[in-house]
């Protein structure tokens, strides 16, 4: 009897890599990797809150001023080849979409190649951006600011 039964709905995926809040991650990633920081500001709600390795909350016009002004040091910077996106329905009911990857750039003064993984987390409701978490570590380009500091120094 047991077989005879009707299928039970199943309701949306808890976890999938292919969703629409992943594209809309993508498209945030892609702004902030072209510089385009009027769409990136897009897509987060005007209440969200970012924490970049930090518990402190910020605004997204926050986070973004501090994004452009960490990119003063590096002439060029984009993301490996290699990169993982997932979308998760967590027990809440809340969508988070991660993402893990690493960051390349090229520090201007000292032309130091920095490789940097890092990890994201975004919550989306109702296609927007509500809270963001980033963790990464900023060793790197803390030591290729002290050498260039200190080349300086020795002029």
């Amino acid at each position: 009897m047991a077989a005879c039964q009707a299928p039970q709905e199943q309701g949306p995926a808890r976890y999938t890599t292919d969703a629409p809040e992943i594209t809309a991650a993508k498209a945030g990633m892609d702004a902030y990797l072209a510089g385009d920081w009027d769409a990136l500001r897009a897509t987060f709600s005007d209440d969200a809150e970012v924490f970049h390795n930090s518990n402190q909350a910020v605004g997204p016009d926050e986070s973004i001023a501090t994004l452009k002004e960490g990119l003063q040091a590096v002439s060029s910077y984009s993301l490996s080849d290699e990169q993982y996106w997932e979308k998760v329905i967590d027990d809440d009911g809340e969508n988070w979409v991660y993402f893990w990857g690493t960051w390349n750039g090229l520090h201007a003064a000292t032309e130091k190649n920095l490789e940097v993984p890092f990890h994201m987390a975004w919550h989306y409701e109702e296609g927007k951006v509500v809270e963001e978490y980033g963790l990464w570590d900023n060793s790197q380009m803390l030591l290729a600011e002290q050498e260039a500091a200190a080349a300086s120094e020795e002029m």
